[in-house]
C-alpha cells in the first residue's frame, strides 16, 4: 500500500468514526481523498506544477481548499465536522 493510499485510508477511517459517533446508525464511506479546489481530477494543476497528486492536494489545502471525498463514480462529497 502506498503512502498516499495509507494516508487516505487513515483519514477516511477517522472521518467515518467521527461522523458515526453522533449518529445512531453507522455509515460506511469509501473513496479517495482529494480537495475542493481540484475535485475529482488533479491532472491539470499537477501537470502544470510537475507534482504528484499527493503534492497537489497539499498545495490546494495550503491555499485554503477543503478536504473532500471522491467516490467510485467521481462524485465529490464534502467532508464536514
Amino acid at each position: 500500500m502506498t503512502m498516499k493510499k495509507t494516508f487516505g485510508a487513515i483519514l477516511l477511517t477517522w472521518t467515518t468514526l467521527a461522523l458515526c459517533q453522533d449518529q445512531k446508525s453507522q455509515q460506511f464511506w469509501s473513496g479517495r481523498l482529494s480537495d475542493s479546489m481540484c475535485g475529482a481530477s488533479h491532472q491539470t494543476r499537477a501537470a502544470v506544477g510537475k507534482m504528484s497528486e499527493r503534492d497537489c492536494i497539499f498545495e490546494c489545502i495550503k491555499a485554503l481548499a477543503q478536504y473532500v471525498l471522491v467516490d467510485d463514480r467521481d462524485q465529490v462529497i464534502r467532508i464536514a465536522n
